[in-house]
C-alpha cells in the first residue's frame, strides 16, 4: 500500500510540477552556451526569500529526482522526473548532466510532448 501510494504521489509532483518546469525552458536552452545568471530573479524579493527559495527550489528538485529513481522500477516518468529534478537545482555540472539525459530518445520525446501540450515549440538540442 505504501509504495502505491508513494508511486501515485511522485507521479501527481512530476505531472504538476516536473511538466511545468520543462515547459518553461526556452527551446534553445540546451545549445544556449551563454545561459543567464539563475539567480538573477532573485533581486527582486525581500533579502531573507533569497535564501529560501533557492533552498526551496533544491529541495523540490531533490524530490523529484528521488521519485524519478523510484519511479524507474515502479510504473511512471522516471527519467522525465529525473530530468525536471536536474533542471530545478543547482549544482555544478547541471547542464551537461540534464543534457545527456535528454539523449534518450524517449525521453526527449516525452518532454517534446509535455511541451506541446503547454502550447510550446518542441527543444532544439543540435
Amino acid at each position: 500500500i505504501w509504495l502505491t501510494l508513494f508511486s501515485l504521489l511522485s507521479i501527481v509532483l512530476v505531472v504538476t510540477v516536473g511538466a511545468r518546469v520543462l515547459a518553461r525552458l526556452p527551446p534553445d536552452y540546451f545549445i544556449n552556451e551563454s545561459r543567464p545568471d539563475n539567480r538573477e530573479y532573485l533581486q527582486h524579493f525581500h533579502p531573507m526569500l533569497r535564501g529560501v527559495i533557492p533552498l526551496t527550489k533544491n529541495v523540490v528538485g531533490l524530490l523529484l529526482i528521488l521519485a524519478g529513481f523510484v519511479m524507474v522500477f515502479v510504473p511512471g516518468q522516471g527519467l522525465l522526473a529525473i530530468l525536471a529534478g536536474v533542471i530545478m537545482m543547482d549544482f555544478p555540472g547541471k547542464w551537461r548532466c540534464a543534457r545527456w539525459l535528454l539523449r534518450n530518445r524517449q525521453v526527449r520525446r516525452s518532454v517534446n510532448w509535455l511541451r506541446r501540450r503547454a502550447g510550446t515549440t518542441d527543444l532544439i538540442l543540435d
